[in-house]
């Protein structure tokens, strides 16, 4: 294959690869929901206090998301908005733009068939910079817990 001679390794994120390394970035969240009202949570690296904001000049590629829920759950989204909003917030964040390109859960592949399982998804999410990734919930008193995995470029 002519990529492997040109570039002696390939860097793979989840279905996203690349011929030159960049730094793995992990985030984090959890979002428990109210019956009737999307709660939002804004993803932090491991350990951080303050959510994560893209750096500026890059683009950051969410390429793989691993999530758990407490119960089976409806549809969740992924996202990214303005500012942090913490976790399980009410309030959504300035100018919140849905993966789909809309803040309503519904109709979004990402759910949990089963309770406790580990769901291991390939993904596609480029959060422009300044931006803060973030997830939305919308489902009586459960609990949605992610892992995103990325770089930026």
């Amino acid at each position: 294959m002519l990529l492997s001679r040109v570039f002696p390794e390939v860097w793979k994120f989840g279905l996203h690869e690349r011929a030159t390394r960049q730094t793995p970035l992990a985030l984090r969240g959890g979002v428990t929901a109210a019956a009737g009202v999307v709660r939002y949570t804004t993803l932090r690296k491991i350990n951080a206090a303050a959510g994560y904001q893209v750096t500026a000049g890059k683009t950051l590629v969410i390429t793989r998301i691993l999530y758990t829920a407490s119960a089976v759950i409806a549809p969740w989204t992924a996202g990214y908005g303005d500012d942090d909003v913490a976790f399980s917030s009410a309030v959504a964040p300035a100018n919140a733009v849905g993966s789909d390109g809309s803040l309503t859960p519904a109709g979004n592949l990402l759910l949990a068939a089963t309770a406790n399982v580990i769901y291991d998804v390939d993904y596609y999410l480029e959060v422009p910079a300044g931006k803060y990734p973030m997830i939305f919930l919308e489902q009586a008193s459960d609990t949605v817990r992610v892992y995103f995995l990325g770089h930026e470029v």
